[in-house]
C-alpha cells in the first residue's frame, strides 16, 4: 500500500458547498423531498399538518454530511427555484484525504455521493453547480513550542483597533494537557471583506481527537507505510460568499476570466491562487511595516539602515545573525577587543534607528523557527 504524504505551504481546498438543481438529479429517498405528517405511535394519532422534509444526515466512519432541501425565493420574474445542498468535504477521498479538492479528484467525490443512494447525479451537474462557502487550508510542520511562541507573536502584533477579533484557545493553560492550541481571527458566520475569518489549529491533535473515527478508518493505516502527521499545523480561511468572490476579482487574486459562480469555476484556481487568498486574509488584521530611515542619517547611516532592512526582511536574518560579522574580531587582542564593542553599540543602535522596538522584541530576538512561521504567512 502506497501512502499519501501531506502537502505543505501550499493553499488547497478543504471543503466547500454546492447547490443542485432538483430537476437535474434523479432522488432515490423520496424522505429528501417529500412533506410528511407525524404519527404517534403510542396513541395512534396522525396529525393532518404537512412537515417540510427533514435533512438526511449521513455519518459514515467520519465522515458526516447532509442533503438538504433548498428552495430560493423568486428573484428578477423567475420562479422559485428548488435545490439539494451538500458539502463536498475532504474526507471524501477517503485516503487521499490531504491532496485537497481538485478537479482531478471531483470525480471520486461524486461517485461516493452516488452510493449513498440518496440521490444520482451525472459529473456535468455537479460541476455546473453554484458554489460557496469554500474553505481554503495551508498546512505546515512546526513543533509544539514555536508554534505557541507564533500564535502570541500574531496576537500581540495585530492591529489594535482588531484585538477584540483575534482571539487565542484554548483562553488560559491548565494543569490537564490541551494540545487544542491555536488562534481565530474573526467569526466564520459573520466573516466580512475587511474582518475575513482565518484560524490556525493543531491539525494532528484535531484528526486524533474530533475526527478518530476518520483517522482510524483512512489515516493511521498509512503511517505504516511513511505517511507523517507529526507536528501539522492548519491555516484555514473561508471564502463565503459572492462579495468575497467579488473582492478576489477585484483585487485580481484570480485570473480575470473566471466567474467564481460554478463548482467548476472554484476548481480552476491554482494552488499558487489558492495560497495567496489564504495568507492575504491575515492583511486585514496587521498594519504595514514600513522601513524607517530618518532624513537626519548621515550617507553611512541610511546605508547601513537600508542593508538590516534588506537583511532581515529579504535573507530572513534575525538579531543573532545580524551581530554576527562581530565574531570576525579577536577578543584577545585589546584594540580589536575595543573596536568589536564600538561596532557592537554602533550596530545596536543602527537596529532600533531601523526598526521599532516592539518590532525587535517580536521578530528579531523570538525563535528562529518562530519568525520562520511568522514570516510564511506574508503580513506586510
Amino acid at each position: 500500500m502506497n501512502y499519501n504524504p501531506v502537502p505543505l505551504n501550499v493553499g488547497l481546498i478543504d471543503s466547500l458547498t454546492i447547490y443542485l438543481p432538483l430537476d437535474k438529479i434523479q432522488v432515490i429517498d423520496n424522505k429528501l423531498v417529500d412533506e410528511f405528517k407525524v404519527f404517534y405511535e403510542t396513541t395512534g394519532e396522525l396529525l393532518d399538518d404537512l412537515n417540510p422534509p427533514k435533512p438526511i444526515l449521513i455519518n459514515d466512519n467520519g465522515i458526516n454530511f447532509r442533503f438538504n432541501k433548498i428552495v430560493f425565493p423568486p428573484r428578477n420574474n423567475q420562479p422559485p427555484q428548488t435545490f439539494i445542498r451538500i458539502t463536498l468535504t475532504c474526507k471524501m477521498l477517503f485516503e487521499r484525504y490531504f491532496e485537497g479538492i481538485n478537479s482531478y479528484n471531483i470525480y471520486s467525490i461524486v461517485d461516493y455521493i452516488n452510493t449513498r443512494n440518496i440521490i444520482k447525479v451525472d459529473y456535468e451537474t455537479v460541476l455546473n453547480s453554484i458554489c460557496n462557502d469554500i474553505d481554503i487550508c495551508i498546512n505546515y510542520n512546526l513543533l509544539l513550542e514555536p508554534y505557541k511562541e507564533s500564535l502570541k507573536l500574531l496576537k500581540k502584533m495585530g492591529k489594535s483597533s482588531k484585538q477584540h477579533a483575534i482571539k487565542l484557545f484554548p483562553k488560559k493553560e491548565t494543569q490537564k494537557k490541551d494540545l487544542n492550541i491555536g488562534i481565530q481571527f474573526g467569526e466564520r458566520d459573520k466573516a466580512s471583506i475587511s474582518n475575513p475569518f482565518c484560524k490556525f489549529y493543531n491539525k494532528t491533535n484535531e484528526l486524533l481527537t474530533n475526527s478518530a473515527d476518520f483517522y482510524n478508518k483512512y489515516i493511521f493505516p498509512q503511517l505504516k507505510y511513511g505517511l507523517n502527521i507529526d507536528n501539522l499545523i492548519r491555516k484555514e480561511t473561508t471564502i463565503k460568499n459572492s462579495s468575497a468572490k467579488q473582492n478576489l476579482k477585484k483585487k485580481k487574486l484570480v485570473s480575470k476570466n473566471n466567474e467564481l459562480k460554478t463548482l467548476n469555476d472554484i476548481l480552476q484556481i491554482t494552488p499558487d491562487q489558492l495560497t495567496t487568498i489564504c495568507n492575504i486574509q491575515l492583511k486585514y488584521y496587521y498594519e504595514k511595516k514600513q522601513i524607517s530611515i530618518s532624513s537626519d542619517l548621515t550617507p553611512r547611516e541610511k546605508a547601513f539602515s537600508m542593508y538590516m532592512y534588506q537583511l532581515v526582511n529579504d535573507a530572513k536574518f534575525d538579531k543573532v545573525r545580524l551581530l554576527e560579522p562581530l565574531e570576525l574580531f579577536d577578543s584577545s587582542i585589546p584594540s580589536e577587543k575595543v573596536q568589536k564593542a564600538q561596532l557592537k553599540k554602533y550596530l545596536l543602535e543602527m537596529m532600533d534607528i531601523t526598526f521599532n522596538t516592539q518590532y525587535l522584541q517580536q521578530i528579531l530576538t523570538k525563535n528562529s523557527y518562530a519568525n520562520e512561521f511568522i514570516r510564511m504567512q506574508n503580513l506586510w
